[in-house]
């Protein structure tokens, strides 16, 4: 162990796992060693795809995050076409009640994300990943062609939906920790940022794509169609995952139990000087800023009066925001990172407060394309701050709380759907949840200022 002084402010730290402090964020030496602007070039974009094993783990996560995103639009759309709600033992023919129950019906995709996904990536460590891909994916395809059976037969009630979700809320909590852990596993240390930037790549672009086609597919076959084409993305990223030949790595530490990985994580988190104002950081734009996604659907038939075809406008603008933030991101040398995520989530607030009351699709378009490239810009350096900031053996379980963080977000939304369906007005809803998101990041600032040295 390697304890160092902060040049800057004199904070003691672990050299050796750290490269920056963790108080003020300046780095370890005296210069920063990526200050210099990196050039694009096409062979080493395209390195890590020329691996053969890598392929077929791209081709995999592809087709399983365009099954993930055309999916979430149809069941979002077969919400709002429900004639009623069954909620337990209780009916609901009321309309009005369509926003709350589209956030009750994502909310239960997030729970299993937040319960299981500590699980899951405990398991990604200790069994075979590629196992628990296949079994994740076979299990989503099963799905998607029960509910699109229940659809064609008229048999699809709303607690169906409640059941689906909750399924694929747990494969996505299996398969997630698995996905990003295997690329270790097919790639060289060397190509290995190469090769999460290039799924990130995809996973993009079927953010787009994604919904996008599910309108036109609604639209086209219908919604049991839809689900057919979905289970089919499934099944490719399936067959795409089951010829990779890799062999798992033997662990070099003893397994210990849940609960003492749960102790040891929390413990981490705690005594460290900047993790805990980062994961705070993360939580406000969960609890605020991303209402708008669940509540999206409700918002474009209730101030535009769109069919399928312009909720997949409105959701693959989102995308388009996300590759176009990412490609912002990549062509910029940031310092002050910490001031940049407060200043993005400020301005996030107010965009989001006026998208609200936007009532045209060019205007809608347009704000929906730069709120997904702020909240595109915001995922990436809270992601990076979170890994620069962490040690190497406690990265995993840190990323994992954090992703347990995001499962919250449909979660976060229920009280503005209350709000839509008690005022009847989502636009208020959506209004009131953007200056919230102001008002929060501008307390955060006040009481942690040192916020803003994260470099």
């Amino acid at each position: 162990m390697i304890e160092s002084n902060c040049i800057e402010c004199q904070t003691q730290f672990n050299k050796t796992e750290l490269n920056r402090c963790p108080n003020c964020g300046k780095s370890t030496t005296d210069s920063e060693p990526n200050s210099k602007s990196t050039g694009f070039s096409l062979d080493q974009f395209t390195s890590s795809l020329s691996n053969k094993q890598f392929q077929w783990l791209w081709l995999s996560n592809t087709f399983s995050f365009l099954a993930m995103n055309t999916h979430m639009t149809i069941r979002s759309w077969l919400v709002l076409e429900l004639p009623e709600f069954n909620i337990i033992f209780t009916t609901i023919v009321d309309p009005d009640f369509a926003p709350l129950a589209l956030v009750i019906a994502l909310m239960s995709f997030s729970l299993p994300i937040i319960l299981t996904s500590f699980i899951g990536g405990l398991l990604a460590d200790r069994i075979s990943r590629k196992l628990l891909i296949m079994l994740s994916i076979s299990g989503n395809v099963i799905m998607a062609l029960t509910v699109a059976s229940l659809d064609y037969f008229e048999l699809i009630e709303y607690w169906h939906l409640i059941v689906l979700g909750m399924g694929q809320g747990a494969m996505m909590a299996f398969t997630m920790p698995s996905q990003q852990a295997m690329i270790s596993d097919v790639i060289p240390d060397r190509n290995l940022m190469n090769a999460i930037s290039t799924i990130s790549a995809a996973r993009n672009f079927t953010r787009i794509i994604g919904p996008i086609m599910a309108g036109f597919l609604i639209a086209w076959i219908e919604t049991h169609g839809a689900f057919l084409v979905v289970a089919t993305s499934y099944a490719a990223a399936l067959l795409s995952i089951s010829v990779i030949n890799v062999q798992k790595k033997p662990s070099t530490k003893q397994p210990t139990k849940m609960s003492e990985d749960f102790k040891a994580t929390f413990s981490y988190i705690a005594g460290h000087q900047v993790l805990p104002a980062m994961l705070i950081m993360t939580f406000i734009p969960v609890l605020f800023g991303f209402s708008l996604w669940p509540l999206l659907p409700a918002w474009g038939k209730e101030v535009l009066d769109i069919g399928p075809e312009g909720l997949g406008w409105l959701n693959g603008a989102q995308g388009i925001g996300a590759v176009i933030g990412s490609l912002i991101l990549a062509a910029l040398t940031l310092k002050k990172r910490g001031r940049v995520m407060l200043i993005i989530c400020l301005v996030w607030g107010l965009i989001l407060s006026i998208f609200a009351y936007t009532n045209t699709m060019p205007s809608a378009l347009s704000m929906l394309i730069l709120l997904g490239a702020l909240s595109g810009i915001f995922l990436a350096l809270n992601t990076t701050l979170l890994q620069t900031y962490t040690s190497h053996d406690m990265r995993g379980r840190v990323m994992s709380i954090s992703m347990m963080m995001w499962g919250i977000m449909p979660l976060s939304a229920v009280p503005f759907g209350i709000i839509a369906t008690t005022t009847g007005s989502t636009p208020l809803s959506l209004g009131l949840s953007g200056i919230l998101l102001v008002v929060c990041t501008s307390v955060f600032w006040l009481y942690k200022p040192t916020f803003t040295k994260i470099d």
